[in-house]
């Protein structure tokens, strides 16, 4: 094979992979769930102003909440509710009231 159909088939591959590098970045790969974290954390929390400006985000930019989603929301909500029993034991723990 000559070396100048190599260096051509190198270089439409390293576009293609930097291509998909910079879809990968713009696809909002930080949350892979959408705004469903923030939306359980600021029910958690109690800011409903919040709940409600993230439930619209996450409408906007990835269409309808669906029953997933919501059991998603749920069981992020009972894990911080079960991390922050956790912290609140060990801390009582350390000053003695248990």
């Amino acid at each position: 094979m000559d070396v100048w159909v190599i260096v051509l088939i190198f270089n439409m591959l390293k576009k293609e992979i930097i291509k998909v590098m910079r879809n990968n970045r713009t696809n909002n790969n930080f949350y892979p769930q959408g705004y469903l974290g923030k939306i359980a954390y600021h029910m958690f929390k109690g800011n409903f102003d919040k709940v409600q400006y993230f439930a619209k985000r996450q409408v906007q930019t990835y269409g309808d909440i669906s029953e997933d989603d919501d059991r998603i929301i749920n069981r992020l909500v009972l894990d911080f509710k079960r991390q922050q029993e956790a912290e609140e034991r060990e801390f009582q723990s350390h000053l003695g009231r248990i």
